[in-house]
């Protein structure tokens, strides 16, 4: 990391360091002699140990033009190259420890009043932090304090990018690899960005994305980058990231897909050419947000929007390209038969087919062209591009010699024996055997296939032309025309994006070994307050379960949680763990130690059940105060419950669901039938056995019912106005926000909750817990049932409305260990009312729960 130092580091390093021999022995005795010694490279690397005050000093004293960078031996580049990278690192690196410090941290900035989290952090913010760390961190005069930073950095990034450029022009890849260009400093700040960038799933208008591109050009400027200097030190990730950034500038459009999993690439084929998006004619380079959703065998859609569903979406769509086997959904009507789910064949050939000796899906040669198949060719370029816009990846491996085609073009690609002998070696030996071929042999077959009168040179060249162009020109013109429709190829030139580079983008990393992967240093993890602090045990617990667990469940964990089951790059998404479900008595508690955890794929959020809290309340103990000789039992017994549920939860869900109001009738909203305990768990935004709360009106009240299926409901309300739930099959029942939540919004579905605020009847508040008004509470019922029925039975105008919710009484009450807003105006009277005429009454509290339970 910069900024940290060996132990061998000088009290004051000079600013000129060794050069000649003794430069050579200190170069080896770094463990670096595998780079070759340079007059440029080598000092700077050497500094490069000794911190970023040292470079800065370093890079004051070097009087050497930038384009010197680029002048000499191949050998002497790639030491040059690893130069800049890491100098890059030493200066960058100690200003990104200084922004994670301040994000999160009791110092840093607030917005609206809110303490300034991964949550909530714009990209203007990491401009402002970097800044400010780097104005403090490098005052000194002898670099001309964080101005003179600014213009080393300039410097640095832009030599680099001359020395690829060189490299570039050479095509001297195998001598200076690319991975010798990466910055791990650069590639970090890019997951700052991808944390910002990537946090919202749903359709952005251009004002908001147009301001957030306004402010990563201020970051840029602030720091000294330009994109295309800084594009030669980005990893493919954060290439794609750019490609994400850029897309949607002009504005981005809305895609509704409806799709059968095993006929994704047909379905979602079909609604692009009805909207005409494949059409050349039209200018459609833009970026789609595709919003899927998934219809199951029956005929039944799957709730559930976000982009967990829009991760399982490309993967489809890659798997139905190949071929390969997709297990559809089991009907509803048997989706407890034990039968399990069922494999579908399709209505189309597979585009690609796998070839052994490359490990990788090539063209399918062996397909005719038809108006058909070139159109999914068609549509399959365009949804690559579409991928990265939706910062998807396919999941399937697809080689580099396509994407290098793709990248040049079909008819300008020149394809040569060595490119077909590190694709398809197999296949390169055996046109080189016929060197081996005696005149008369050779003659013999070039009469059998056809072609007398070509040379063994010749018949070699057309042989590798028929074999990576000619046969797959129809195919690979079709592909690049789609892609084309989708992003600006030019772009990918000017980020310095190769065909391994966009080999990774579309299909995402490959050999990666995920043994020792810790999830909680993949993700930016983001916790609710309290398992910081009283609940800390249970996450503690959660990292022992899953860190204990082998790969294979790992993957099936972070499916649940992300929607795909590759992790992302290291600190571009957020994981939310959160606490949303309350208990109020003991007896819900025993009900919270059955109850499995919920995932919501839209935004990586992990709801856990209070286990902890839980099992010390059932085992009578306070809190605050266990005995130490009972602690180690606990979570003993914490690890073991959290391991069972989680593993029950991460490897029986299947599918998507909507958090909604549902009717006493399992079809009533059109989605799967409700399972009960003991059942499979069919909803992977539900996926677990709970307590459900739904409405149902009869002519008189209103009643809070529970039943054994899913422990969250969430409403979407508009400020101060009575409305219907949308899609809940409840059009006859009303719900209104109560005045003291205060933050009213628009209805819509946001991921794979349907969020919401408040319900009149039963009274909603923002949970005191945590800021901003994220995650709702449900609160006891502060409406009296006349007034409920006068609501529901009168046209009442909204200045009426506004009167009776603001009669409303509100106090703060702890129940349970858990702050609820809001008390019954009757509880309290009726607590009154005992206490005077018997002259003892139920403490409040407990009259409060017996009035919950009603």
């Amino acid at each position: 990391r910069g900024g940290r130092s060996h132990a061998h580091r000088s009290s004051s390093p000079s600013p000129s360091p060794m050069i000649g021999k003794n430069a050579t022995k200190e170069w080896s005795n770094h463990g670096i002699d595998d780079l070759a010694y340079d007059k440029l490279g080598t000092p700077l690397l050497l500094v490069c140990k000794k911190g970023p005050e040292a470079v800065l000093l370093h890079l004051c004293t070097l009087q050497v033009p930038v384009g010197e960078w680029m002048r000499g031996q191949m050998t002497a580049l790639r030491t040059r190259a690893r130069a800049l990278a890491l100098a890059i690192d030493a200066v960058v690196h100690p200003l990104l420890d200084e922004v994670d410090r301040q994000v999160g941290a009791p110092s840093a900035d607030e917005v609206d009043g809110v303490q300034l989290s991964w949550q909530d952090v714009e990209v203007n913010h990491i401009k402002n932090l970097l800044s400010e760390a780097g104005s403090g961190m490098y005052s000194k005069k002898e670099f001309g304090r964080w101005s003179g930073v600014v213009q080393a950095l300039q410097m640095l990034f832009a030599s680099l990018h001359q020395v690829w450029g060189a490299v570039e022009a050479a095509q001297q890849w195998h001598l200076v690899p690319q991975p010798t260009f990466l910055s791990a400093a650069a590639n970090r700040l890019m997951g700052m960005v991808a944390v910002v960038y990537t946090r919202n799933v749903t359709l952005e208008s251009v004002a908001a994305v147009q301001r957030r591109s306004l402010h990563w050009r201020e970051l840029c400027e602030a720091v000294g980058l330009r994109e295309k200097h800084l594009a030669v030190a980005l990893n493919p990730s954060s290439k794609a990231l750019m490609v994400y950034m850029t897309s949607g500038e002009e504005g981005q459009k809305k895609l509704d897909l409806r799709v059968r999993r095993a006929e994704a690439l047909s379905d979602a084929c079909s609604v692009a050419e009805d909207n005409s998006i494949l059409d050349a004619a039209q200018d459609a380079r833009c970026c789609y947000k595709v919003f899927p959703q998934f219809v199951g065998e029956d005929g039944l859609m799957e709730h559930g929007e976000g982009h967990g569903p829009r991760k399982e979406f490309f993967a489809l769509v890659a798997a139905s390209a190949v071929g390969a086997p997709v297990e559809a959904q089991a009907p509803a009507s048997s989706a407890t038969d034990g039968n399990g789910p069922t494999t579908v064949a399709r209505s189309h050939p597979a585009l690609f087919t796998y070839n052994r000796s490359a490990g990788a899906y090539w063209f399918n040669v062996a397909l005719t062209a038809s108006p058909r198949l070139r159109q999914l060719y068609r549509f399959f370029g365009w949804i690559m591009g579409q991928a990265m816009c939706n910062r998807c990846t396919f999941g399937v491996p697809l080689p580099e010699l396509l994407f290098r085609i793709l990248l040049v073009g079909p008819a300008e690609f020149a394809p040569s024996i060595e490119m077909l002998r590190d694709f398809d070696p197999e296949m390169a030996q055996s046109i080189l055997n016929t060197e081996k071929l005696s005149d008369k042999d050779f003659k013999g077959m070039l009469e059998m296939e056809g072609c007398s009168g070509l040379t063994k040179k010749e018949y070699i060249a057309n042989a590798v032309e028929e074999a990576l162009k000619t046969s797959i020109a129809w195919q690979a013109r079709e592909m690049l025309d789609g892609l084309n429709l989708s992003i600006d190829l030019s772009l990918l030139k000017t980020w310095a994006v190769t065909a391994s580079d966009l080999g990774e983008m579309v299909c995402g990393p490959s050999g990666v070994d995920e043994s020792s992967v810790a999830i909680r240093e993949v993700f930016r993890v983001v916790l609710d307050e309290e398992l910081t602090t009283t609940y800390a045990p249970l996450v503690e617990s959660l990292w022992q379960v899953l860190e204990a667990w082998p790969v294979g469940l790992r993957r099936k964990f972070i499916m649940f949680v992300t929607g795909s089951d590759r992790l992302p790059l290291r600190g571009t998404e957020l994981l939310r763990i959160e606490l949303p479900f309350v208990a109020v008595n003991s007896a819900d508690h025993e009900k919270h130690l059955k109850m499995l955890p919920q995932a919501h794929t839209c935004e990586n959020i992990l709801e856990l059940p209070n286990y902890w809290e839980s099992l010390v309340v059932t085992k009578r103990l306070a809190i605050d105060s266990i005995p130490k000789d009972r602690l180690n039992p606990l979570k003993a017994d914490l690890l073991a419950i959290l391991d069972d549920r989680l593993q029950m939860a991460v490897t029986m869900c299947n599918g998507y669901g909507l958090d909604s109001v549902e009717s006493s009738s399992p079809r009533a909203s059109g989605g799967a039938p409700l399972h009960h305990p003991g059942n499979p768990v069919q909803s992977q935004a539900s996926s677990y056995t709970g307590l459900q709360y739904s409405f149902q009106q009869t002519p008189s009240v209103l009643d809070l019912n529970m039943s054994p299926v899913a422990p969250k409901i969430n409403f979407m309300g508009k400020k101060n106005k009575i409305h219907p739930i949308e899609g809940s099959g409840h059009s006859e029942i009303l719900f209104a926000d109560t005045p003291n939540a205060g933050r009213g919004t628009e209805a819509s579905h946001s991921g794979s909750t349907l969020s919401a605020l408040d319900a009149p009847s039963l009274s909603w508040a923002d949970n005191p817990r945590k800021a901003g008004g994220s995650r709702l509470t449900p609160i006891l019922p502060s409406i009296p049932k006349d007034y409920i029925d006068n609501m529901l039975n009168s046209n009442m105008s909204e200045s009426d409305m506004d009167t009776l919710m603001n009669s409303v009484e509100t106090t703060n009450v702890g129940v349970g260990g858990n702050n609820l807003t809001g008390v019954d105006k009757t509880a309290r009277q009726r607590h009154d009312v005992l206490k005077e005429k018997s002259g003892s009454a139920p403490s409040l509290d407990d009259m409060i729960a017996e009035l919950s339970l009603e």
